[in-house]
């Protein structure tokens, strides 16, 4: 079973907090802060653990920014031994996309877009699937929303 946690964006301080004792979340889903015991529901966004970490081990989180290399090849069959005789590379390039939830196919990469091996975009996407040893955490659409801005 995956591990369940989260971390919040403080709109109004502007930061990440990670799920570490700060806050709790009541069964209603209203985010409580632990030192005043306050509902600051209205001033945070809470982003859920995908139970996913990327190729350098970082935990990827709802909200994530995330940069996902892709190789798409066949292998070539020599006819007379039926044995397979070489790999040839079709496409190749990255997606980059923010980490959302599909309840019909899980975590995958939305607002996403296609970029060949020569950083040129190809096609914008959406429901990319994360391979996680493909993927890598770049940042998130609260601290580093010119990622996506970058990437069109």
């Amino acid at each position: 079973m995956r591990e369940i946690k989260f971390r919040i964006w403080d709109k109004a301080n502007e930061i990440i907090i990670q799920d570490d004792g700060h806050f709790y979340i009541t069964a209603d889903g209203d985010v409580i802060g632990v030192n005043d015991d306050l509902d600051i529901s209205e001033s945070v966004i809470l982003m859920q653990y995908t139970g996913l970490k990327d190729r350098n081990g970082k935990e990827i989180y709802e909200g994530d920014i995330v940069k996902r290399n892709f190789e798409i090849g066949r292998v070539v069959i020599n006819p007379i031994s039926l044995g397979a005789e070489d790999y040839e590379i079709d496409d190749s390039g990255y997606f980059i996309g923010v980490v959302s939830y599909r309840p019909s196919e899980g975590y995958v990469l939305n607002k996403c877009k296609k970029f060949n091996d020569d950083d040129e975009l190809q096609s914008k996407k959406s429901g990319v699937k994360i391979y996680p040893n493909h993927a890598e955490v770049i940042g998130n659409i609260y601290e580093n929303p010119e990622l996506l801005e970058e990437a069109q």
